[in-house]
C-alpha cells in the first residue's frame, strides 16, 4: 500500500506550495499532498487541538482515503512513546511510505526520522518513498516542497557500515556503492573504482566469513589501495559515506599484508592470523576463531622448525601427524600404540624438541583438536561426560585456548 504518513498544526494558512512543477493552494500541507502525489491511504496524526481547529478545513476535501490518527501533545516521555505505538502502528510490511513533517512541532521532527529507522529494521519490505517539508517563504513567491528523501540514505550507509566493520558483513555496504556507481554520471575509469572498492569490500567479508585468513589479509591490503584509489568519485558518489570511510580502513588495516605466503612473510603472517582470531572472538564467531586457532598452531610448529611454506599440504600433513602421534603416546602405553603411531612418535622425539616450548604447544594442540572435532561435528561425537556442558562452557573453553596462542614467542 501506498501511504502518506502527515502531521496537522494548527492554524492554517494559505499557501502557494510547489512541487515537481506543479503550484496547489492551501491552508493545509496535507491538503496540497492530496494533488501532488498518488496513495492509497493518508494517515494524520492530529493532536486534540489540532483535531478541532484544522482538521475540519482538512476534511472538507470529502476525500475517503483521509485517516485521522489522534496522538497526544508530546510533551513528556510517555507521550512521545505514545506517539511512537500510534506511528509504527499503522505501518503494514510492504508499505510504500511517502512521510510527511511540515506541521510537526517541538522534538517530533527528530522523533519522525528515529522512527524511520526503527520502521527500516523492523520491517524488511517497508520502503521509504518520499520524506517531504512544505517551507512557507516571505514574498509572492511560491513555497517550495523540500524533498529531504536523500538524507534518510544516511541511516542505511550507517547501517551497512556497522555491519561491516562490526560483523564482517559487506552485502549492504557493496550494494549501496555499487548502485551508485550505475547511477553516477563519472567517467567510466571513476565507475570502474567504485566498483573495485566495492569488490575489495565483498572479498574482505567473504575471506573473513569463510576462514581463509591468507586471502583476508591481501583483501585487506586491497582494500586500502582501492579506497585511496576512490576518493575523487567517493566525493561525488558516496558523500554519506565520506565521514565512514575512514572506519573502514582502520577497522581492517591491522590485518593487511600484500602477500603472506611469500618466505618473508612467514611470521608475519603468523602474528596477523592472532589478530584475525581476536577478531573473531571480539565478534562472537567463535568457531572462525576456533578453526584458524587449530590451524595456527600447525602453522607455528612448522615455522619454527625452519620450513618457509606454511602452506604445503605434505608439511603440513607430517607435522600434524608428529603433533598427533606424539600425544597418543603420551597418553596411552606402548602396547596399544598403532605401529605407525609409534613411528611417527619416535621421528618427532627428535623434531618437536626444536619449537619452543613445544610441550605445552602439544597439550594445547590436543585440547583445541578435542574442541573442533566436538563442535565441528556439531556435538554429535561429543561422549556421555562432556555432552551435558553448556554453550558458555564451551565459549569459555575456545576464549581460553584461542588466548593461549599469544604467550607463544614470534620471530621478527
Amino acid at each position: 500500500m501506498r501511504r502518506v504518513i502527515t502531521f496537522l498544526g494548527l492554524n492554517p494558512k494559505l499557501a502557494r506550495y510547489e512541487y515537481n512543477g506543479t503550484i496547489y493552494g492551501s491552508a493545509t500541507f496535507p491538503e496540497a499532498l492530496c494533488r501532488f502525489v498518488a496513495f492509497d491511504c493518508m494517515n494524520v496524526f492530529v493532536t486534540p487541538k489540532a483535531r478541532a481547529d484544522t482538521l475540519p478545513t482538512l476534511l472538507t476535501l470529502g476525500d475517503p482515503r483521509i485517516e485521522p490518527v489522534d496522538i497526544p501533545d508530546g510533551q513528556n516521555s510517555a507521550e512521545m512513546w505514545a506517539i511512537f505505538d500510534a506511528l509504527v502502528g499503522v505501518v503494514d510490511d510492504g508499505d510504500t511510505l511517502i512521510f510527511d513533517i511540515t506541521h510537526t512541532f517541538r522534538s517530533i521532527p527528530f522523533f519522525v526520522f528515529l522512527a524511520l529507522a526503527y520502521l527500516k529494521s523492523a520491517y524488511k519490505n517497508v520502503r521509504i518513498e518520499r520524506i517531504l517539508y512544505g517551507a512557507l517563504t516571505p514574498g509572492d513567491a511560491p513555497d517550495p516542497v523540500i524533498d529531504l528523501t536523500e538524507f534518510i540514505a544516511l541511516l542505511d550507509w550507517m547501517s551497512a557500515t556497522d555491519q561491516f566493520v562490526g560483523f564482517g558483513n559487506s552485502q549492504a555496504l557493496v550494494q549501496l556503492i555499487r548502485d551508485a556507481a550505475s547511477a553516477g554520471n563519472d567517467a567510466p575509469a571513476d565507475r570502474l573504482k567504485l566498483r573495485q572498492f566495492a569488490t575489495s569490500l565483498d572479498d574482505v567479508s567473504r575471506s573473513l566469513q569463510l576462514a581463509i585468513p591468507d586471502k583476508a589479509m591481501i583483501a585487506s591490503h586491497r582494500l586500502s589501495h582501492h579506497l585511496a584509489q576512490v576518493q575523487e568519485p567517493m566525493q561525488r558518489n558516496l558523500r554519506p559515506f565520506l565521514p565512514l570511510a575512514d572506519r573502514v580502513e582502520k577497522a581492517f588495516a591491522g590485518i593487511a599484508l600484500a602477500d603472506p605466503r611469500q618466505e618473508e612473510n612467514v611470521w608475519r603472517s603468523l602474528a596477523l592470523e592472532r589478530q584475525i582470531i581476536a577478531w573473531y572472538l571480539d565478534r562472537q564467531l567463535l568457531l572462525q576463531a576456533l578453526t584458524i586457532a587449530f590451524e595456527w598452531l600447525l602453522s607455528y610448529g612448522i615455522a619454527s622448525l625452519g620450513y618457509n611454506d606454511l602452506y604445503n599440504g605434505e608439511t603440513r600433513t607430517k607435522i600434524r601427524n608428529y603433533y598427533t602421534a606424539t600425544n597418543r603416546a603420551r597418553r596411552l602405553p606402548p602396547h596399544k600404540l598403532y605401529a605407525r603411531d609409534a613411528e611417527n612418535a619416535e621421528k618427532a622425539r627428535t623434531v618437536l624438541p626444536k619449537i619452543t616450548d613445544h610441550e605445552r604447544l602439544l597439550t594445547l594442540y590436543e585440547d583445541v583438536t578435542r574442541l573442533r572435532n566436538d563442535l565441528l561435528h556439531a556435538s554429535k561425537t561429543v561422549g556421555e561426560v562432556r555432552s551435558g556442558r553448556t554453550p558458555e562452557q564451551w565459549e569459555d573453553d575456545i576464549r581460553w585456548v584461542c588466548g593461549q596462542l599469544d604467550s607463544f614467542p614470534l620471530r621478527e
